[in-house]
């Protein structure tokens, strides 16, 4: 939405209820309500049916084994539009309600719910039907696919369990042979019905054709974090004359840090993008939103300002949501909050990024995508607070998700980092370069 504007393609998400149990969901639903992301749609597959449980939600006037709302009341809670469809097994109503998804006419993100039956006509249903299925050559297998067989006249091999070659797949070889008969047969029927096949075909040429009539452009002004980069390169080593220290003024870590990286935002047009866990100014990280409009990030009323709401003090989510964001690589995503909290809470997130960027080397050379955590306040005095948010260790959870320099390794190194009263102290051996 940001770097597209009113040409941002949609984002559909997908999503049982099950999955909507955890804290950090409700965060980022409050973000993306309180944000206007229009072109968020959530699409949840609302069976009831978790790993543990045949009542997730409360139904009705039937209480939920984990939680007491449904999904439809937990959309609309967060200022989502909300669509029901009653029957999630009929076409027609699900194309209505996808169809009434895009024409809503408000700035709010919308969610479309589902009530669908998990393990329909599959022979195991609810709870039972999660994990492992029918083996390849049980009679329930059979029974499953038959409505798809009947009507092409086509059958699967029994793997001739007869004379115990497959022994239901315990063979390795032979079940690869299953499964590929298996497919065989089922592109078969798929070649003998040219009209289902033109008529997939022709959605498909369709989706690309209205795709690149669209012809999607970044709106003026979009942020170029690519100039963010090459300003880092071209001043490594010096420091350019806006962020020289005056003599004799006091300043701090957070500060130097907010107004290094309001450089960067100046530059590139505003590719950072950061949140707090309502801490902005206490750990500095406002300045870094100085230059573009005040208040916080809204789509529709505020879109140029680049400080993010992330569901208030929501460190989980906030990362998460930053590391998205810094994913996409047209932004640097910035979140901060007590060191206490944030390194732990944001340490998920951070592990994943980390783990991303690296895979991505496998196929792409591409520079590293990086998000920053700001793990403040991390002394031992922290105001009032001391005794419950102090916490002079947050590095260690997050040092050894960093990428050390070269092709994709890692260096182990003996790094440097100040201790408390501005001396150096060695961090220890095996600990990687931020």
């Amino acid at each position: 939405m940001d770097y597209y504007g009113s040409s941002a393609a949609r984002v559909h998400i997908v999503e049982g209820e099950g999955g909507m149990t955890p804290g950090r969901v409700g965060e980022a639903m409050a973000a993306a309500g309180t944000a206007c992301l229009k072109n968020a749609i959530l699409h949840v597959d609302w069976n009831q049916a978790s790993i543990d449980s045949n009542r997730v939600c409360r139904d009705g006037d039937s209480p939920g084994d984990y939680v007491q709302w449904n999904p439809v009341e937990f959309a609309l809670l967060h200022d989502w539009n909300a669509i029901l469809v009653q029957d999630g097994m009929d076409f027609k109503q699900i194309l209505a309600a996808q169809r009434m998804a895009v024409a809503m006419p408000n700035e709010q993100p919308t969610a479309v719910i589902y009530r669908t039956q998990k393990g329909w006509q599959y022979g195991m249903e609810g709870r039972a039907s999660h994990g492992a299925g029918h083996s390849l050559c049980a009679d329930g297998f059979f029974k499953a696919v038959e409505p798809f067989l009947t009507p092409t006249g086509t059958t699967l091999p029994r793997c001739e369990i007869a004379n115990q070659r497959c022994r239901a797949g315990r063979s390795a070889d032979v079940l690869e042979d299953c499964f590929w008969e298996a497919l065989t047969v089922m592109r078969g029927a798929l070649e003998k019905n040219h009209s289902l096949v033109a008529a997939l075909a022709f959605r498909v040429r369709e989706a690309r054709r209205r795709l690149d009539g669209r012809a999607r452009k970044p709106r003026p002004e979009a942020p170029a974090i690519q100039a963010l980069f090459d300003l880092a390169a071209k001043t490594e080593g010096r420091i350019p004359p806006d962020l020289v220290l005056t003599p004799g003024q006091p300043a701090t870590l957070r500060g130097e840090l907010g107004r290094v990286l309001q450089y960067y935002n100046r530059a590139s047009q505003g590719a950072v993008l950061t949140a707090s866990a309502d801490l902005y100014g206490s750990t500095s990280v406002n300045t870094i939103g100085q230059g573009f409009p005040q208040g916080w990030y809204n789509a529709a009323s505020n879109p140029n300002s680049r400080m993010l709401v992330t569901g208030g003090i929501c460190e989980d989510a906030m990362s998460g949501i930053l590391a998205g964001l810094s994913t996409y690589g047209r932004h640097l995503g910035v979140g901060s909050s007590y060191g206490a909290f944030i390194a732990g809470l944001g340490h998920v997130a951070a592990r994943l990024h980390a783990i991303g960027n690296q895979a991505r080397q496998a196929v792409f050379q591409q520079r590293y995508r990086p998000f920053v955590l700001v793990c403040a306040h991390a002394g031992v005095k922290t105001g009032e607070d001391g005794p419950t948010h102090a916490d002079p260790q947050a590095l260690q959870l997050l040092q050894g998700n960093g990428v050390g320099p070269g092709a994709g390794h890692r260096r182990r190194d003996r790094g440097v980092s100040a201790a408390p009263g501005g001396r150096k102290t060695r961090r220890h051996a095996g600990a990687s370069r931020q």
